[in-house]
């Protein structure tokens, strides 16, 4: 191998196993992996970065467009994200640490995923049957398998799903600690996790760490498949009850409208102290893929608000 070639390779493996966040007149480079690390450098040396890269890398990993227009985004945090690059379009107080509310059942489910098989029976508690908020009104002593109970955990927010989840496993603080043991290993340094469904305000995570585990999250076929479902009939495993679903982000919804015709899901939220969150994703036809979270809207009152400025961000960031 010549000299110029090794140097180019080099070049290329460390340039695309960083990003590049702006925001308030600086940058900042990171490492989505365990070992995240941040510097901080002045706004010509980004320019001159997005150069290099651009001039030394093929078209397939090469830096997305970044918007010249600017749109009003009415949020307290937000990002977009590049799947390829993981390079962050266009973002506000992307680091900030807030509750996400129910958007932490993405790492719910895939914890979930990761100890239980899809076809094993699990047994709802009875302290999951009568927890409060968001639920699908699971029986205590109903049986449903790690299949339905994931798509009643991301498509309607059910909380007794990701009460019944943790219930199942040794503990549910033992299940807790496992989804912060996954966010550590991902490399997600703005996260903590206090309970399963995100009740706990205390919990935490910011709009860059949604964007890095939902991009990771997309790449699991059942988690990519269960958050575009539109509508799902949840058998109990003696098939004595059902619970018919219907998916609360209203993007990939065709009878709402807001929907996104390239949106692939991902996961809503709300506390009050969390205010209206959405994480989301789109495919476009040049097989990019955006991830965009929505953290703390300023309308409180609407249910569709985070809906509305991701459908915003997405459009302003399409390619």
């Amino acid at each position: 191998m010549s000299a110029s070639l090794g140097n180019r390779i080099l070049l290329i493996a460390a340039l695309v196993s960083i990003a590049v966040l702006v925001g308030n007149g600086a940058a900042h480079f990171y490492h989505p992996g365990p070992a995240s690390t941040s510097k901080v450098i002045a706004a010509a040396e980004v320019s001159d970065f997005k150069t290099k890269f651009e001039a030394l890398n093929p078209p397939d990993i090469a830096l997305p467009a970044i918007p010249t227009t600017s749109v009003p985004i009415y949020a307290k945090s937000y990002v977009v994200i590049d799947h390829a690059t993981k390079y962050p379009i266009k973002g506000l107080n992307e680091h900030d640490k807030r509750p996400i509310a129910s958007t932490t059942k993405i790492m719910t489910s895939l914890v979930a995923l990761d100890v239980y098989p899809l076809d094993k029976v699990i047994t709802v508690s009875r302290d999951a049957a009568t927890i409060s908020g968001s639920e699908i009104q699971l029986m205590t002593g109903e049986t449903m398998t790690v299949e339905n109970l994931l798509y009643s955990l991301l498509m309607n927010s059910a909380n007794d799903a990701a009460y019944s989840f943790a219930d199942a496993y040794t503990s549910r603080q033992a299940f807790v600690d496992l989804m912060n043991k996954k966010a550590a290993e991902l490399g997600l340094s703005d996260t903590h996790y206090m309970d399963p469904a995100g009740l706990d305000d205390t919990g935490y995570s910011s709009a860059h760490d949604l964007a890095i585990l939902t991009d990771y999250a997309l790449d699991n076929p059942q988690f990519r498949k269960v958050v575009a479902t539109q509508k799902f009939s949840a058998w109990s495993a003696d098939k004595v009850y059902v619970h018919e679903l219907s998916n609360s982000n209203r993007l990939i919804m065709p009878d709402e409208p807001l929907y996104y015709p390239q949106a692939i899901g991902v996961k809503t939220g709300f506390t009050f102290d969390a205010g209206h969150c959405l994480v989301g994703a789109a495919e476009y036809p040049d097989h990019s893929r955006h991830v965009v979270v929505i953290l703390h809207t300023n309308d409180e009152t609407s249910n569709d608000a985070s809906a509305r400025e991701a459908r915003k961000l997405l459009d302003w960031t399409s390619p």
